[in-house]
């Protein structure tokens, strides 16, 4: 983002850098609380590596990929904090990536290993 508002100036933001900071921190604090989650469940954080224990609850009880999105509301708040239209660019190629990269993945493995119990949440959440 820092490179593409460098090289391509496009339309420059006004005020945005708090609220993009303020984005940025609750975000980190919320990827930090699903680690801590992880951690205090003794499974794995690791995409690759099978977890031994579904988590379901806040924020797992709203979404299935709250670390994702976290990071693409980062990277909001990286946008609005250089403040320069064209950092929002980066954003959908980012998801793009994690979807085809991690999330699909991640969603066979735990249907693979948790069956019906992983079903039945991803029909819930």
């Amino acid at each position: 983002m820092y490179s593409l508002d460098q090289y391509f100036p496009i339309i420059v933001l006004k005020n945005t850098r708090w609220t993009g900071l303020l984005g940025m921190m609750i975000e980190f604090g919320l990827i930090l609380y699903c680690f801590y989650l992880f951690h205090a469940a003794k499974t794995s954080i690791n995409p690759f590596e099978e977890s031994s224990l579904l988590i379901m609850q806040w924020p797992y009880s709203t979404s299935r990929n709250p670390i994702y999105i976290s990071m693409v509301i980062f990277l909001l708040g990286v946008a609005l904090w250089i403040g320069s239209i064209i950092c929002f660019l980066v954003i959908p190629f980012f998801i793009v990536w994690i979807q085809y990269r991690f999330i699909s993945h991640e969603e066979r493995m735990l249907e693979h290993q948790f069956g019906q119990q992983y079903l039945l949440y991803k029909d819930k959440v």
